[in-house]
C-alpha cells in the first residue's frame, strides 16, 4: 500500500527534521538567552554533526526501499498479507486496553482522590504544580505499562486491518476509557508525550495511507499536527506554569509560541554541548537508558549523569532534553555514532517496507516506533523506559498472533485431480 510522506521514517527526516535543525541553528543568539542557554554549541561542527546523523538515517532507509523496489521490478512473489482470527485479536486488545487504563489511571488516583487539590489546579494556582507531581503514583513499574496506550492505539486503528472487522461500539467505548486516563496522566502529570503516543499511530494508520481518492491536502498532514501540538500545549500549559511566566511575556500567544520552540532548540543545544565537552561513555546512557531505569534490573546502576554538571554551567534544570539526534555521539563517538543512524535507519526502513506490504508484524510494530522519528530532535524515544515495555509486549503480541493467524485456502480452479483424489474431476467419470 502506498503512504504519504509523514508516514515514512526517511522522508520525515529530510523534509521535517532535516530543515528544523537549520533554522534552530540560524536562530540569533538572543533566542538562546531567552531560555538560559549561557552559550550556543549547535552551531559549525556540531550541527554537521547533527545532520551527518540525520542524514544517515535517512540513507539507511534508502536502502531497504531501493531493494524494496528492485525487487518488485524483478516480480518477486510477495506473500500476501494474513489475517488474524477477530476473537484472539480482541483478545488482545482487551488485554493491552486493561494494562494501559490501570496503570494510567493509577498514575493520577491519589491526585482523584482529593478535590480541593483538583479545584486549585483548574483555578492556575501556580504552587499546586509541584504538589500534583508529588502525588501521582511515580511507582516504576506503573509508570512503566502506563506507556502501554501507544500499543493499545495502534491496535485500535489497526483492528479493520488485520482483524478483517470494523470497528464497533464496544471498541470506541473501551477505547475512549482508556484515552480518557491518559488525557488525565498528561495534564495531572504534564505528560503531553503520552497525548502524543496516542494520537500519532491512529494518524499513521487511518490517515498515513494514500486510498483510491488521493487527497491533496493530507500531504500537509504535518502542518495540522503542528497546529494541533500548539493548542495541546496552549491548554495544558496554562495550568501548568502561565501563572508563574504571566510577568515575563506580552501575551498568552507568545509564551505558547516561544516556549513550544524553546524545547526543539534547547535540547538540541544541549545536545551539541555534551557531545563537545563530554568524552563518549561506552555505557549506553543516552541510547539504553531504560536499560538503567527498568524495575527488573535492580542491580544496574548508571555512572552520575554529566548533564546536571553541564546544566549549572550553560543551561537550566527545566530544559533538560538532551536531543535524540545527539544520543549516539554521546555514548560511542563521531564515527560509531553516525553508524548507528545508519543502522537505525535500516531496521526503521524495513519496518516502513513491512507495513507498507501488509505484514501485520510489522504493522503491529510501525505505528510506536514512529513516535521515535518525531521526536528523535528532542530525545532518543527508541532507548527510552518510555518505549521498552511497549517494544516488549508488541513481540509478545507478535509471537501469540503468529500462532492464530487466520489461514485461507484459494479453492481449486484446474480441471483434473491427481489420480489418488478420491473425488473425481468435473466431467470425469466415476472410477469403479
Amino acid at each position: 500500500m502506498r503512504t504519504y510522506w509523514w508516514a515514512s521514517p526517511g522522508w520525515v527526516t529530510l523534509l521535517l527534521m532535516v530543515p528544523i535543525c537549520l533554522i534552530v541553528a540560524a536562530m540569533p543568539r538572543s533566542a538562546y538567552l531567552e531560555f538560559e542557554q549561557a552559550r550556543q554549541f549547535f552551531t559549525g561542527d556540531q550541527l554537521l554533526l547533527a545532520l551527518a546523523g540525520l542524514l544517515a538515517f535517512s540513507a539507511g532507509c534508502g536502502v531497504v526501499g531501493y531493494v524494496s523496489r528492485s525487487a518488485q521490478r524483478q516480480h518477486v512473489r510477495i506473500t500476501p498479507p494474513s489475517r488474524i482470527l477477530h476473537s484472539h485479536y480482541r483478545r488482545a486488545m482487551l488485554a493491552i486496553g486493561l494494562i494501559a487504563f490501570a496503570g494510567n489511571f493509577a498514575l493520577v488516583l491519589p491526585v482523584l482522590a482529593d478535590p480541593g487539590l483538583v479545584i486549585a489546579f483548574l483555578s492556575g494556582k501556580a504552587s499546586v504544580f509541584a504538589l500534583l507531581k508529588e502525588r501521582t503514583l511515580q511507582v516504576p513499574g506503573i509508570t512503566s505499562v502506563s506507556n502501554l496506550a501507544a500499543l493499545f492505539a495502534a491496535l485500535y486503528a489497526l483492528k479493520p486491518k488485520i482483524a478483517d472487522r470494523p470497528l464497533d461500539w464496544f471498541d470506541h467505548s473501551f477505547a475512549a476509557m482508556v484515552f480518557v486516563a491518559v488525557l488525565l496522566r498528561a495534564v495531572i502529570n504534564s505528560e503531553r508525550l503520552a497525548i502524543i503516543e496516542v494520537v500519532l499511530p491512529i494518524g499513521i494508520v487511518w490517515f498515513g495511507t494514500v486510498g483510491p481518492r488521493w487527497r491533496s491536502w493530507l500531504s500537509l498532514a504535518p502542518i495540522l499536527g503542528i497546529l494541533g501540538i500548539i493548542a495541546l500545549f496552549a491548554v495544558t500549559e496554562y495550568f501548568r506554569s502561565w501563572t508563574y511566566y504571566r510577568y515575563y511575556y506580552n501575551d498568552y500567544t507568545e509564551f505558547v509560541l516561544s516556549r513550544i520552540w524553546g524545547y526543539y532548540l534547547t535540547a538540541l543545544n544541549n545536545g551539541a554541548g555534551l557531545t563537545e565537552l563530554y568524552p563518549p561513555s561506552f555505557d549506553g546512557t543516552y541510547t539504553m537508558n531504560w536499560f538503567y531505569r527498568f524495575p527488573l534490573f535492580p542491580w544496574v546502576k548508571a555512572e552520575e549523569a554529566t548533564f546536571w554538571e553541564y546544566a549549572f554551567r550553560y543551561a537550566t534544570e527545566e530544559f533538560n532534553n538532551t536531543s535524540g539526534v545527539f544520543a549516539p555521539m554521546q555514548d560511542f563517538g563521531t564515527v560509531f555514532g553516525i553508524l548507528m543512524w545508519f543502522f537505525l535507519g535500516v531496521i526503521s526502513g524495513r519496518i516502513y517496507d513491512g507495513y507498507t506490504q501488509g505484514k501485520f508484524q510489522y504493522m503491529l510494530l510501525h505505528p510506536t516506533w514512529m513516535i521515535g522519528v518525531y521526536e528523535i530532535l528532542r530525545l532518543f524515544y527508541w532507548g527510552s523506559s518510555k518505549y521498552f515495555p511497549t517494544l516488549i509486549f508488541t513481540v509478545a503480541l507478535i509471537v501469540f498472533m503468529v500462532r492464530h493467524r487466520a489461514v485461507a485456502t484459494a479453492p481449486i480452479a484446474a480441471q483434473t485431480v491427481h489420480p489418488l483424489a478420491p473425488v473425481a474431476a468435473r466431467g470425469d467419470r466415476t472410477r469403479s
